[in-house]
């Protein structure tokens, strides 16, 4: 199954748009970052391990997704999510986590290992995301990419990001991908796009190009005003490459 990145020669765009619709309001992800000391990357692994091992043997009633930066400023940091929750959840999260002393566990095994600890609670976007029909699909690549948009222009970045949706949805592109956008716990308004893949090969240049899809769908004229008004809506991206761990990863059916 190939996955394609989203490029053209002058604009590298993954990005992620939009502001929550309702039906969109109790689709949240809870994310954790993971900065391992100097030198003790393998044993944090192996406490992570034995923390997962933990949560599983109390029940734990959340899936939780691991995943290993492999390129970006980040390289080496692990990150863990669990998604698709209401916000009412954190507050039965929490108390059941309080109560089987699990954050206890953590803080005893891990946070020793740890350099640094962040967390933050993003809200997905379904009216930009393009998923395989196999539900059992998981990508083993993510090429995750960070805009962070002009406080002035977000309806305008919501406008144009939605015109490269609208172009790959009509060309039928064999890309894969979801987004979301910073709810909670870090700079904003700030928006990503998740592109995956199943191996690096899968984030290698699309035939046609995502230059040649726009042109075709839009025409070069509107296809120009669009790349012009989109890099005009941000004032700076970040870009990194994720592995997935499901050995790290704790990972209920259909969650």
């Amino acid at each position: 199954m190939t996955r394609h990145r989203l490029v053209f020669p002058f604009l590298f765009i993954l990005a992620l748009a939009l502001l929550p619709a309702p039906s969109q309001a109790q689709d949240m992800a809870r994310f954790w970052e993971f900065t391992p000391k100097a030198g003790a990357a393998p044993a944090f692994v192996e406490a992570f391990k034995a923390h997962v091992e933990y949560r599983k043997e109390l029940g734990d009633p959340w899936s939780w997704h691991v995943y290993e930066t492999m390129v970006g400023k980040d390289f080496g940091n692990f990150h863990v999510a669990s998604r698709n929750h209401p916000w009412a959840d954190y507050d039965a999260y929490a108390q059941w986590e309080n109560g089987a002393a699990a954050s206890a566990h953590c803080q005893a095994t891990l946070s020793p290992l740890v350099e640094e600890m962040t967390t933050n609670i993003s809200q997905a976007n379904r009216e930009m995301e393009r998923m395989p029909d196999d539900p059992n699909w998981a990508p083993a690549m993510i090429n995750v990419t960070t805009f962070y948009i002009n406080p002035a222009k977000q309806g305008q970045f919501q406008e144009m990001i939605m015109k490269w949706h609208e172009a790959i949805e009509a060309a039928d592109m064999d890309v894969y991908y979801s987004s979301d956008f910073m709810a909670a716990g870090g700079d904003g308004p700030l928006f990503s796009i998740a592109l995956m893949g199943d191996n690096w090969a899968s984030f290698a240049d699309p035939d046609p190009t995502m230059e040649q899809v726009m042109m075709e769908h839009f025409g070069e004229e509107e296809m120009m005003e669009i790349f012009t008004a989109f890099g005009e809506s941000y004032h700076h991206w970040e870009n990194m490459i994720v592995r997935a761990r499901p050995d790290l990863s704790l990972i209920h059916d259909g969650m």
